[in-house]
């Protein structure tokens, strides 16, 4: 506690001629009346006002001297001192993926973190600027950098959760263009995401993590494939258990249950189950486990099993045996197969498969092309790389999910480089050995690296690894199964002659679209559930199907917080400690002066009357009297 100016403490000098004006004896007129036993109040107001005689108590008197006291202390700008965050520009990140909606803190993690969000908001110096960003797999940016509180709380109260999984790498590099080098960033997080692939990050970073413990199971892989005695449907249930834990698990077609199983998931990792001679004519299939844990969004899923139209692949390369046979395997697929030096055909296929060569790729939608000799569109084409070890790669992409790529050999790969549209998958030593794209008319996949000159086709990820591509980059339209996570563009091939596109979401609302080529791409996947695409030549339904959108994330499954993110490494640097700030009071006592005046003027005009307990002493002229104007 202390004072800025503390000569402003001399306005209380003014407190002596006030008391001076109360001891002055005022000049009165003289009036003649006739008798003077109606006028006790003004005989005793007369005789108050004779100077040198006793002083007799005013609550006026009290009040206006209490009014000089306010001012003058205001004047003198008294403070006390606070820990606060340094000053600057402060970007708040607010994790809102599936994980937050866990339940081991009440009413779950993401409420936990606004709560935090909006103390640490309450803390900051008064000049601070605040930004608000937000999201899950993607970010944005809720408030730009602002001074006003008000507004970084409401939005702060605004925030929803998402069934989305989480991409921390996404969110902080969002986060620290906002921060623009001149602050630092924030994130309230409970941690769980894949590791992103940051070194270091220009701007001093914390992580206030939220979350009490990880008790969850969840449905993280499921496949719908042919089997001996019919379709087989693959589950794979993972999470975060203290101790090995059975549960059960149940395939319904809507309200008909089909089968039961139970699966086992231990510690160290999860548990997988089959449902095989699956009937067939079920349109949609559910997969949900009993369970009550901390997540529910993980509990089920949905499969949307549509109509057999084929996807087709055009193959160009000297021929490869495994992925002929990968290719095989994948329901609903015709393979096409031309020489390293043959044109392209003028059909237009799904998918393009390029081992190898160096094709002509303009006008070519989806392709996949696999150890590209010479540079390609928006890539360049390095020096090899002998033996590589895999130092990165992504599970939580389509293309790699149920596939495992930490133990994949390499005899040679070679380096590229690439331009900031492409996404990295996974790296070999310093270099990318997995890269994709989206574009607006396709999905492209770039592979550095030979099959042949690889253990990858030995795999048991391998044919995962091409249906999953198929599924992603090859089918726009319906297919035998169509499963996608939340945020995942969901490319739709048009039908000759539609004038409509409607796509249904899960809690009923749609979205109408008018077709403007043979490939439209929805994007508006953040529900879960069964959406249906409805193709219309005008009021005619020509085509229906339906895509599953499912949570599908083991890092989202296993719901045990981290207490830190080791993962960006000591390139980020250290918050600076907590500062001291002055807090002035010279406002409230500002607000007191003129609440003190309002009520010297209520007491002047209205009257006051006070009862005290009889042990003050205070002079008789107080006892229950009321003050009037004279």
């Amino acid at each position: 506690m202390g004072l800025l100016a503390p000569a402003a403490l001399a306005l209380l000098v003014l407190a002596g001629p006030i008391m001076v004006l109360y001891l002055l004896k005022l000049r009165r007129e003289r009036r003649p009346v006739s008798s003077l036993l109606l006028w006790p109040r003004a005989r005793a107001s007369l005789q108050a006002n004779q100077p040198w005689q006793r002083f007799r108590w005013s609550w006026l008197l009290l009040l206006q001297l209490l009014v000089v006291a306010a001012l003058a202390l205001g004047s003198a700008r008294p403070f006390w001192t606070v820990t606060a965050q340094p000053t600057g520009r402060n970007v708040i990140v607010l994790d809102t993926s599936a994980s937050m909606g866990a339940t081991d803190v009440a009413p779950n993690r993401l409420e936990a973190a606004k709560a935090e969000a909006r103390r640490y908001v309450d803390g900051l110096h008064p000049d601070d600027e605040v930004a608000l960003v937000v999201g899950g797999r993607q970010g944005r940016v809720l408030v730009s950098p602002t001074r006003d509180r008000d507004l970084v709380r409401r939005a702060i109260d605004g925030v929803g959760l998402t069934a989305e999984p989480s991409d921390l790498g996404e969110l902080l590099r969002l986060a620290v263009g906002v921060a623009g080098g001149q602050g630092r960033v924030v994130l309230f997080s409970d941690g769980v995401a894949p590791a992103p692939p940051l070194d270091r990050l220009p701007v001093p970073f914390e992580f206030r993590p939220v979350g009490a413990a990880g008790n969850n199971l969840g449905i993280t892989a499921v496949q719908l494939r042919p089997g001996p005695g019919g379709d087989e449907v693959f589950v794979r249930v993972d999470g975060s258990v203290p101790a090995p834990t059975r549960v059960t698990v149940r395939l319904l077609a809507g309200d008909r249950l089909l089968d039961v199983r139970e699966v086992q998931v231990t510690p160290e990792g999860g548990g997988t189950v089959v449902f095989p001679s699956v009937p067939a004519g079920n349109d949609v299939l559910e997969v949900a486990l009993d369970t009550k844990d901390d997540l529910a969004a993980d509990n089920r899923v949905w499969v949307a099993r549509a109509g057999q139209q084929a996807t087709r692949i055009l193959y160009q390369g000297r021929g490869n045996l495994f992925l002929e046979r990968a290719l095989a395997l994948v329901r609903g697929v015709e393979v096409t197969r031309i020489g390293p030096g043959d044109p392209l055909p003028a059909e237009r296929f799904d998918l393009y498969v390029f081992d190898g060569v160096t094709p002509n790729v303009e006008g070519v939608a989806s392709w996949w092309w696999i150890n590209p000799p010479a540079a390609g569109p928006g890539f360049e084409v390095g020096p090899e790389v002998l033996f590589p070890e895999v130092s990165f790669f992504d599970p939580e992409h389509p293309l790699l999910r149920a596939v495992d790529l930490g133990n994949l050999a390499l005899a040679r790969t070679r380096a590229i480089t690439a331009t900031a549209d492409w996404r990295v998958l996974a790296t070999a030593g310093p270099s990318p050995i997995l890269l994709v794209r989206e574009t607006e008319t396709g999905r492209q996949l770039v592979s550095a690296f030979s099959l042949q000159e690889s253990d990858f086709p030995l795999q048991p990820g391998f044919p995962i690894f091409v249906a999953n591509l198929v599924a992603w980059a090859g089918r726009a339209g319906p297919s035998s199964l169509t499963v996608y996570r939340p945020g995942d563009l969901v490319p739709i091939r048009v039908r000759p002659g539609v004038t409509l596109v409607r796509v249904v979401r899960p809690d009923g609302s749609e979205t109408a679209v008018e077709p403007r080529s043979d490939l439209l791409t929805f994007g508006q996947t953040d529900q879960l559930g069964v959406y249906t695409v409805i193709q219309q030549a005008g009021d005619q339904e020509v085509d229906r199907s339906l895509v599953g959108v499912n949570l599908l994330s083991p890092d989202e499954s296993r719901t045990a917080p981290r207490s830190e993110l080791p993962i960006f490494g000591t390139g980020a640097r250290e918050l600076p400690a907590e500062t001291e700030v002055r807090r002035e009071l010279w406002w409230v006592l500002a607000l007191a002066a003129l609440g003190l005046m309002l009520a010297e003027w209520w007491a002047f005009y209205r009257g006051l009357r006070v009862r005290l307990p009889a042990w003050v002493r205070l002079p008789r002229l107080l006892g229950g009297r009321r003050l009037r104007r004279a």
